[in-house]
Formats: C-alpha cells, sequence, structure tokens
C-alpha cells in the first residue's frame, strides 16, 4: 500500500484504492452513480471523497470529458457511417440496411458551427493535469478485470494526454446544450 507524502507542512495521504478503478469506470459509464457501482464503492463516499479532495475533483470533471468525446465520436460515427439493422419478414431475418440519424447529423453540427445553428455556446476543456493524474492511478485502473474495458480506458487516456502534448494548452470542446 502507497505511504503518506509530505507535501509543504501537509503530510497527504494517497488516494483509496478504489479512486482508480472509479475513475476508469468513470470513463467507461458517464456518470457517478454507475461507475460507483461498478467499483463497489458507495455513491456517498465518492461526493464525500470529492468534496475534501480538489486533485480528485477535478480528474472526476475530466473523466466525464473523456466520456462526452466518447460519446461525441459515437454520434459522429452512427450519423456518418449508419447502423446496420435487420430487415425482417415473418419474424425473419430477410437482409440488412444501414441506417443513418439525421437527428445526431444536426445536434453535431449544432456544437461545431454555434454561430450558425445555434444560438449560445460555452467550453468545457480537458484539465491535462487531471488527466495525468488519473493516468498515475494506472496500477489501481490495472485491476479493471476486463482486458478490454482496461484497454479501452488506457486508450482514451493516451489519447487525451497525446492531444494536450500537440496543442500544449487545454483542449476546448463545445459543451453540450442543457
Amino acid at each position: 500500500m502507497p505511504q503518506a507524502v509530505r507535501k509543504g507542512h501537509e503530510v497527504r495521504k494517497p488516494p483509496p484504492e478504489w479512486c482508480g478503478f472509479f475513475l476508469a469506470m468513470l470513463i467507461l459509464e458517464g456518470t457517478i452513480a454507475a461507475a460507483a457501482r461498478e467499483a463497489g464503492v458507495a455513491y456517498q463516499t465518492v461526493m464525500k471523497y470529492r468534496r475534501h479532495h480538489p486533485e480528485f475533483a477535478e480528474q472526476i470533471q475530466t473523466a466525464v470529458e473523456l466520456n462526452t468525446q466518447r460519446l461525441e465520436q459515437e454520434a459522429q460515427r452512427r450519423a456518418t457511417k449508419g447502423v446496420e439493422r435487420g430487415i425482417y419478414f415473418r419474424g425473419q431475418i430477410v437482409g440488412k440496411e444501414v441506417t443513418y440519424s439525421d437527428q445526431l447529423l444536426i445536434f453535431l453540427l449544432k456544437s461545431r458551427r454555434p454561430d450558425v445553428y445555434r444560438e449560445s455556446q460555452t467550453q468545457v476543456s480537458v484539465n491535462a493535469q487531471a488527466a495525468a493524474g488519473i493516468q498515475q492511478n494506472a496500477e489501481t485502473i490495472m485491476v479493471v478485470p476486463d482486458a478490454d474495458r482496461r484497454a479501452e480506458v488506457a486508450k482514451i487516456l493516451s489519447d487525451a494526454l497525446a492531444s494536450e502534448r500537440r496543442s500544449d494548452s487545454s483542449m476546448m470542446l463545445p459543451a453540450p446544450e442543457e
């Protein structure tokens, strides 16, 4: 188990063991409740820890933003490449068709060209330091039992950090409308 670290005049304890796994699940699941459930920790425990640890709060915000980016990628794929669906006749599949989502395409256009398709815009950024903090919890992320999900989290974090290094500033993305 990691030891307490002296930072300045205060002694900082390492984060609880569940933090890394929770953050990995938050990237994949997108909500604190679902990530807490997957990590086997009470929602209230996560919220209390978040209130008392601003660094963890930033990591949560970054994990949610990374999940949002995943959702945007999936929306882009469905809008432009479509989704294959079966064609049924009398309960039997007789063919397949690709359907596209015009509604997703509209939402993507609104988020990318707000001056043309939307009235207002706010910005959300991926905090590189918080993303690095999540990635530093790699040893706890590695306890994610499903190798595919573990690899997915590692790739998302790696891509986010690589993007930060390329731009050398916070990545600015349109925030979804509420």
